[in-house]
């Protein structure tokens, strides 16, 4: 079956028509994926800067816990050397004491 010219012309100018229109979604498509990327790529510095951060607190923390740890490692040490004194020092009152009421009873 022939078809007329004006037909096949119509047809010709459809077919460019559905062509721009699928070139102008396909730019669209392009642009739209080149915005996300560079979306992505400022969130993925965002949470590098943000991981930076957490990890110099994390460091700052953990000097921080340490030097606390060392000045209650000392805390205690004093408290034992005090008790210890105190003790000691109780002791020799007793035995002063004793040593005042031996030499009475002498």
């Amino acid at each position: 079956e022939l078809r007329s010219s004006s037909n096949i012309g119509k047809q010709d100018s459809h077919d460019q028509s559905d062509i721009k229109h699928i070139l102008t979604e396909l730019d669209d498509i392009k642009r739209s994926k080149k915005r996300n990327a560079n979306t992505n790529k400022a969130d993925i510095d965002e949470m590098k800067t943000l991981l930076k951060t957490v990890d110099t607190r994390s460091l700052t923390n953990e000097s921080m816990i340490f030097n606390i740890s060392q000045l209650l490692s000392g805390v205690v040490e004093l408290v034992q050397i005090q008790l210890q004194l105190s003790l000691q020092d109780e002791e020799d009152r007793r035995s002063i004491a004793l040593s005042g009421y031996k030499a009475d009873i002498d």
